[in-house]
């Protein structure tokens, strides 16, 4: 009887855990969060053997190294002076439903490697950054390299995605030139809601901030595209602030233009 009793209080909070495992599926969809084989995805797919940043070293290895062993991940931007790569990995997953029926989530997280070279292709500094902390490097480096920035005779077409709230995305394309920063809907491309109206300002008054999510928010896009702020300093039709996602390479583009155009004011 004493060994009954000890194993039903056990057995009871067994039961209790299957019930609220089931409520959750039916009530909102998915199971709680379980382990699985860490996986690591480049911006061209899944990575069976990723490389490990710890491998370059400040001083010996040099930029054809770093190209080399990391080409899986690189954000496929061309700069003597630096290199970005891109990855996510993830280590957990949760069973939702989908239109497909129920399908295994995982929970990915973006790491970026930003590489800085001399002037002879020798690596001086290495890091890996959250998303958060790349924006503030890029904007450092590309100011500190000055020649490197591009002509602003030229015009810069960027597709983008942009959030105007947390329930709204829409397909935008942006055109840069030295006087203008053009705000307008992409076609083709998806608009979920009513769709801003075209606008535009100067390039002096557009800058790039670091994206922070809001509480409890969840998603995510492809590892080549990364989330960004546009912050405006006059007011536009989506505000002041605008929650934007493009690709890394034209995030790249677009801060160098910005720079530049800055500098010949």
């Amino acid at each position: 009887m004493r060994m009954r009793d000890a194993v039903r209080p056990a057995i009871a909070w067994l039961w209790r855990g299957i019930l609220v495992t089931l409520m959750a599926v039916i009530l909102v969809g998915c199971t709680p969060p379980y382990p699985t084989q860490k996986r690591t995805a480049g911006p061209a797919g899944l990575i069976a053997s990723p490389s490990e940043p710890s491998t370059i070293t400040a001083g010996k290895s040099t930029r054809d190294d770093v190209l080399s062993a990391f080409k899986g991940v690189s954000a496929d931007v061309s700069s003597r002076w630096f290199f970005w790569g891109r990855w996510e990995t993830s280590s957990f997953a949760f069973s939702g439903l989908t239109d497909s029926g129920v399908e295994e989530i995982p929970f990915w997280s973006a790491t970026n490697l930003f590489v800085e070279f001399d002037e002879k292709g020798t690596v001086k500094k290495r890091e890996t950054l959250s998303d958060k902390r790349i924006i503030p490097e890029l904007q450092r480096v590309l100011a500190e390299h000055p020649q490197s920035l591009p002509p602003t005779t030229k015009s810069l077409d960027i597709a983008a995605d942009l959030y105007p709230s947390s329930r709204r995305l829409c397909a935008v394309g942006l055109k840069v030139s030295s006087s203008v920063v053009e705000f307008s809907r992409r076609e083709p491309g998806i608009c979920f809601g009513t769709p801003p109206s075209a606008f535009s300002l100067p390039p002096q008054k557009v800058t790039v901030e670091a994206f922070t999510p809001p509480f409890g928010e969840f998603g995510r896009g492809p590892v080549a595209w990364i989330r960004i702020t546009l912050r405006f300093s006059q007011g536009t039709p989506v505000g002041t602030d605008l929650p934007a996602s493009m690709k890394a390479n034209d995030l790249v583009s677009l801060m160098g233009f910005l720079e530049a155009a800055r500098r010949a004011e």
